[in-house]
């Protein structure tokens, strides 16, 4: 009887191990810095003039003899919780980009909604490397009623 106690004293005390073991870990772990927008950046967000904001994550890099495509998400920031809530804009959303440096723009890209603030970006293609600009643009017909910018560097 007292060899089980032992055993099992020995278990519990293996798992207490673990668990420590796995916070320390945890506390050591590298901090989420905001990422540095860039093509080969997998993720990167900006904010809308109405305090939304929008999360781009890639899907598909554009390189030069293939289009790309990214997911991209829109949400405002619970003031109570301080979390994500999604903020859908309906099939009002429009994905255009501009080289400022050249004046000029690339070929049209088409997006996709997929849920409640959840879209596709697909037939993405930069034209040539430099700094581009990804705006996230909603509209009203033919207006912006509000858009967000995303620098980036391809």
């Amino acid at each position: 009887m007292r060899a089980r106690a032992n055993a099992i004293a020995a278990l519990h005390l293996g798992a207490a191990r673990a668990v420590a073991f796995t916070l320390l870990l945890a506390a050591c772990a590298s901090p989420k810095y905001p990422p540095v927008a860039s093509a080969t950046t997998a993720a990167a967000n900006a904010s809308f003039a109405s305090h939304a904001a929008v999360d781009l994550t890639w899907e598909k890099m554009p390189t030069e003899m293939e289009m790309g495509s990214f997911l991209f998400q829109t949400y405002r920031t619970s003031t109570l919780a301080g979390t994500e809530v999604p903020q859908d804009l309906g099939d009002t959303v429009s994905v255009f980009l501009w080289m400022p440096s050249m004046g000029h723009g690339s070929s049209p890209v088409t997006v996709e909604r997929l849920g409640a603030g959840r879209y596709r970006a697909s037939a993405v293609f930069f034209l040539m490397k430099g700094d581009w600009e990804i705006h996230f643009q909603v509209k009203n017909g033919k207006d912006i009623s509000d858009e967000a910018v995303l620098a980036i560097t391809y």
